[in-house]
């Protein structure tokens, strides 16, 4: 899991524009902030998974992504600073395979770049 700086609080960014980038199965709101790191949170409501066991499985799934991908000891490699990332799993996702599903969580993340 990710550090608790690092995990963006998802109340404050409700309502707000930002630019998104989108997969087949996922999509991603980009919102500046004014931090020297960036945050990342996952929201995944009821229509993608009913039970709260089957949301955080795949909340789980996509900050290990994350952190495999952008954290190499305790700082972030790879991205653009002063940013915060809410991913946004379709309905879809949930009934993927976990192969499926980190393949296109790397493609999004690929894009984020």
């Amino acid at each position: 899991m990710l550090a608790k700086k690092y995990k963006l609080p998802i109340q404050e960014m409700v309502g707000k524009k930002a630019k998104s980038v989108k997969t087949k199965y996922l999509s991603v709101k980009i919102f500046p902030n004014t931090l020297p790191y960036c945050r990342f949170g996952v929201l995944v409501s009821k229509k993608i998974a009913a039970r709260a066991a089957d949301r955080n499985r795949i909340k789980r799934q996509v900050f290990n992504a994350i952190r495999k991908r952008f954290f190499s000891g305790k700082e972030i490699t790879g991205l653009h600073k002063n940013n915060d990332f809410l991913v946004i799993p379709f309905p879809e996702f949930s009934k993927l395979a976990k192969k499926e599903a980190e393949e296109d969580i790397n493609q999004l993340l690929n894009q984020l770049k």
